[in-house]
């Protein structure tokens, strides 16, 4: 791990329909954090956006508190995937209610880039037409 810097971890989603006991992701997620930061990596811990098959409120209320704990960053991905009133906003999703759809893959990416770059952003001139090729 000393090659590493950085590391953005996404963990618990599979837990929720299986109702993992929150005390095994605790210790789980907990462990592996406490690892990396003994490599002197920057750890930041995603809240779980949204399935429809499980809970993962419960599970974000661990991650939570395991960054308050180990001095990871937390990324709060879960909100960006609701409305105010708590409801999934379920185009995120495909139709299987649990794999990201493109938009929501983009939701997630927008959100970890608030932290941090993990998307190269190559220097593109926009093209215009000609006027030769201009639509009248």
């Amino acid at each position: 791990m000393d090659e590493y810097h950085t590391v953005v971890m996404y963990a618990g989603g599979n837990d929720a329909p299986v109702r993992t006991p929150l005390d095994a992701i605790n210790r789980n997620v907990k462990t592996t954090v406490e690892l990396l930061r003994q490599s002197d990596c920057k750890v930041y811990v995603t809240t779980i956006c949204l399935r429809r098959d499980g809970n993962v409120i419960p599970i974000n209320e661990v991650l939570t508190r395991i960054c308050s704990e180990t001095g990871a960053l937390l990324l709060d991905a879960h909100n960006t995937f609701v409305y105010g009133d708590g409801n999934a906003v379920h185009h995120f999703c495909n139709s299987d209610g649990i794999h990201l759809s493109d938009i929501g893959q983009t939701k997630l990416i927008k959100c970890i880039e608030t932290a941090i770059s993990i998307v190269d952003k190559p220097n593109v001139t926009p093209s215009f037409p000609s006027k030769a090729n201009a639509i009248s």
